[in-house]
């Protein structure tokens, strides 16, 4: 092994001529002994500290770890483990601040054969996931958990260039037991602050109908045990399934995001309910630049409990009529008490295609009682059926709509507003103090060309404030499927290294510690080592 060459090696593969030479003469060898015991504990406080122990890198297939799962639990914080090519059968759990990623030479496939309810199953802190592609779970590809208050919350995990497809593939559209919006592509069930899920893509089925109950990406947080936000969702690609990105807790203060969240360029396609819900905390959350098509409704906001809530510059058009009938670019409703702004978005759901659906797609629809208050500036909205329906009476104060460009292809549809009041014409709106500066035109350049917004700098990362359980958490469901042996294929992926190691630094010191001893006592005794056995003394 080359010099500054720090992979690790599975256990049993060794170096092709590693052997131990004999050691010093007589009078020096009694002496050794205890230079070696002083070696070795100046080495364990060294090691104690995790900032001073160095980074290894470990493999899996080749002549590395069988499988995906032995490489981890062989694997110290910092550690990388790179994945030669393959498909490997197994869902892996992950304790650790570790980052996983390809060998190189060709993809990496984790297949859960619609017998394991994940890939991979985090629930610790710090794990990075890079370019690896799943397929075939019974609920979601990859799952951050934590179900009880008392547990370390699994945080500051980034999933990065992944593909993830076919989960929740036991959903059947007949089986109401067999829908579930947290059987998702990513899916954070209590976890903590930090998640930045990046450059992926999502899709709820690779072939047939793209329509299903589980959403792409999906937060659960709420107030017993917030995640503290500080999440960031960029360049991802999701297609089908049920809302693209979304959560719960919806009534709740700390609910789905929590707060301090980053929603930015994402496509999302082809969602049978929301392309983005964003529905809880809502505490200082930015939804900016996404593109959103084939969905029911663009975005869901309904309501921001906290606020505020900022929808920014989003392309929402050529929707496609939603399970439950809903056919706009965004849902309103429920007194949640924060404020909305939505500023310079496209809302170009005019087509003669949309126009067919039902009766046509609207802009901002109330679909519940209660309303908290919007502040809207410079969109553009070109529908098909109503440009507002917000029939809530009294408006809540703070609601303010100005500098909108709005304009329908439906005749005998245009506005209804507060007490079920309908306006032909913008002028009417204007007459009671909303849209002075709005124009009712499909030329909408009196805008201006928007400033592209730049992406943002990812929130930064904080530490979860719940105690660390001493024991993995418990399922949040309990499964009688077999959960099938890890095996990678191809064959070529040997089974050596299959045992689990020590990797502490304790133990890396306390095993060092003891075969240095033991060295030292046979160099004492004159005998030389090798690693084919004891020699006899030489004479």
């Amino acid at each position: 092994m080359a010099s500054g060459d720090k992979r690790k090696r599975a256990p049993g593969v060794a170096t092709k001529n590693e052997e131990i030479q004999p050691g010093p003469g007589p009078a020096s060898r009694v002496g050794l002994v205890g230079g070696l015991v002083a070696a070795v504990a100046a080495l364990l406080i060294c090691a104690s500290n995790p900032q001073n122990a160095a980074a290894d890198t470990l493999e899996v297939g080749g002549s590395g770890y069988p499988t995906i799962s032995a490489a981890v639990q062989a694997a110290s914080p910092g550690d990388t483990v790179l994945i030669h090519a393959g498909t490997y059968r197994e869902e892996v759990t992950i304790d650790k601040a570790i980052t996983l990623d390809l060998f190189g030479d060709g993809d990496v496939w984790v297949d859960g054969q619609c017998l394991r309810n994940h890939a991979f199953w985090i629930w610790g802190t710090g794990a990075t996931l890079r370019n690896i592609k799943v397929t075939n779970t019974i609920e979601a590809g990859v799952l951050f958990f934590a179900d009880r208050p008392e547990q370390l919350q699994p945080s500051n995990i980034t999933i990065d260039g992944m593909t993830i497809q076919d989960f929740d593939c036991r959903w059947t559209s007949e089986e109401p037991g067999s829908w579930g919006q947290y059987r998702a592509g990513i899916a954070s069930w209590y976890g903590g602050p930090g998640m930045r899920l990046t450059n992926n893509l999502i899709q709820f089925r690779a072939s047939g109908s793209p329509h299903g109950a589980a959403d792409g990406i999906w937060f659960k947080s709420r107030d017993l045990t917030p995640s503290g936000g500080g999440h960031y969702i960029a360049g991802n690609t999701i297609i089908g399934g049920w809302d693209g990105i979304g959560g719960e807790e919806e009534g709740s203060a700390h609910g789905t995001f929590d707060r301090d969240t980053i929603v930015e360029n994402n496509t999302i396609q082809e969602c049978w309910d929301d392309g983005i819900q964003s529905e809880g905390g809502d505490q200082n959350v930015r939804i900016r630049n996404n593109d959103i098509s084939g969905c029911g409704t663009g975005i869901a906001f309904a309501a921001p409990v906290t606020g505020p809530l900022y929808i920014e510059q989003n392309h929402i058009h050529d929707l496609s009529m939603g399970l439950y009938e809903n056919l706009f670019c965004f849902k309103v409703g429920n007194d949640g008490g924060g404020t909305t702004y939505l500023t310079e978005n496209v809302c170009d759901v005019d087509s003669s295609a949309e126009a067919a659906q039902g009766a046509g797609a609207d802009g901002i629809h109330q679909t519940n009682e209660g309303l908290s208050p919007i502040v809207s500036r410079r969109n553009i909205f070109q529908v098909s059926a109503y440009v507002f329906i917000l029939p809530e009476y009294p408006l809540p104060p703070g609601t303010s709509l100005d500098e909108d460009c709005v304009f329908t292809t439906d005749p005998e549809r245009f506005i209804k507003w507060s007490g079920g009041v309908y306006y032909s014409s913008l002028a009417e709106l204007q007459a009671v103090g909303q849209e002075a500066n709005g124009r009712q035109t499909t030329d909408c350049s009196f805008l201006g060309t928007p400033t592209p917004l730049p992406s943002l700098t990812p929130p930064p990362r904080t530490t979860p404030g719940a105690a660390p359980s001493a024991t993995a958490p418990a399922r949040k469901t309990a499964t009688s499927q077999p959960m099938a042996s890890p095996n990678p294929d191809p064959d070529s992926a040997n089974s050596n290294g299959g045992s689990s190691a020590l990797t502490s630094p304790l133990a890396i010191g306390l095993e060092a510690l003891a075969v240095l001893i033991l060295l030292g006592l046979g160099f004492a005794g004159g005998v030389r080592w090798s690693r084919r056995g004891p020699r006899p003394p030489a004479p």
